[in-house]
């Protein structure tokens, strides 16, 4: 019997990441995904991990091994194990990890130390190609280790909320909420408590349009609101807790049903190299939103002024989509037209393209 052929992903976590960059394509092709989280692989001795790899192999044809931002304790097992089956190893990167923005929150900063980097720098240097989730990435990559062979994704996978298995229930919530609302108009923020830095371009045009329009609300989903917000208008600004269910999550951002969602970003070179994840899950989700003017954005919108925002200009911004819906509106299906494009099909043939296999190094 032929072996179905398969890509092991070793991922540091189940998040939005995995499912975006792998989980979500592949589960669109004929290529199956053999995928293991970092708790999953910390957990097990090294031995129990090579039994399970050469399951995998003898039951798979495996076209490569892709180590999607895990560096823990087993990765120089899981790298000399395919090496020995002369099996492409790639390392994914979907963030710029060599030094950290100072203002970001120390408990990052200590995660990806320069000790961390000394690491990762080390590893780089003996995987056949590094992965990299956006072109502006896989750019300072090149710029910074010539040396290294880059693939590049684009980072996007568009899938359109409800999913068929729960649009039933998913939309009787949106309209039942929105029934339950329907004087109130609702801005949000979904990430993770990695972009507190970045909610400061925003609190200031949030807190001025709160004192000004009492049926305005604010949601954050993932990171807590801002305090000030939360201590001034205790009623009307609600956090909604983190998760790593992404596809739970995408279902409750849908429910949600927000009028407006933001995306800001410092535009800094840490901040260019992020993909537009924001930007996808609110259009995949029927959330109109408004972004900063920055790369990973830009990308996207291309010349579409009125979604994106200039750090000065948030206030404006959000008051005119707040007095026009229409605006709102017409800016969500111009976004979701130009992300048609970056189906789950799409991303899996870019996928597989990227992780063709990588003629070998010359030796010195």
């Amino acid at each position: 019997m032929k072996r179905k052929s398969a890509i092991a992903v070793f991922t540091e976590h189940y998040n939005a990441t995995y499912f975006i960059n792998f989980a979500a394509p592949l589960a669109h092709s004929p290529t199956q995904l053999l995928a293991r989280s970092g708790d999953e692989i910390d957990a097990i001795s090294r031995d129990a991990l090579i039994d399970a790899l050469e399951l995998d192999t003898d039951g798979h044809e495996v076209r490569a091994a892709v180590l999607s931002r895990y560096l823990g304790p087993h990765a120089e097992s899981i790298l000399s194990f395919y090496r020995t089956q002369s099996i492409p190893v790639f390392f994914h990167l979907d963030d710029w990890l060599f030094g950290l923005p100072d203002d970001m929150e120390e408990r990052y900063r200590v995660r990806y130390d320069a000790r961390h980097t000394a690491r990762l720098d080390e590893f780089l240097g003996r995987v056949d190609a590094i992965l990299c989730s956006t072109p502006y990435l896989a750019g300072q990559m090149l710029s910074r280790s010539p040396q290294h062979t880059v693939r590049t994704l684009s980072g996007v996978c568009f899938q359109p909320q409800p999913g068929m298995s729960t649009a039933f229930k998913a939309r009787a919530c949106r309209i039942k909420r929105r029934l339950q609302h329907l004087n109130q108009v609702t801005i949000g923020y979904a990430g993770s408590s990695s972009h507190s830095r970045d909610m400061q371009l925003i609190e200031p045009a949030l807190a001025r349009l709160m004192a000004e329009r009492e049926n305005l609300h604010f949601h954050c989903f993932g990171l807590p609101a801002p305090e000030a917000l939360r201590r001034r208008w205790a009623n009307r600004v609600q956090t909604i807790g983190y998760t790593r269910d992404y596809p739970g999550y995408l279902q409750s951002l849908y429910e949600l049903g927000w009028d407006i969602g933001l995306g800001p970003l410092i535009d800094d070179e840490f901040n260019r190299c992020k993909t537009a994840t924001k930007l996808v899950e609110y259009a995949s989700c029927a959330v109109p939103a408004l972004c900063s003017d920055v790369e990973p954005y830009r990308r996207v919108f291309g010349q579409d002024s009125n979604s994106l925002v200039a750090p000065s200009d948030w206030y404006d911004a959000l008051r005119l989509w707040l007095d026009r819906p229409a605006l709102r509106r017409e800016s969500l299906a111009r976004a979701r037209q130009r992300l048609r494009g970056r189906s789950p099909y799409a991303a899996a043939e870019e996928l597989l393209t990227a992780l063709s296999p990588v003629l070998p190094r010359e030796s010195n």
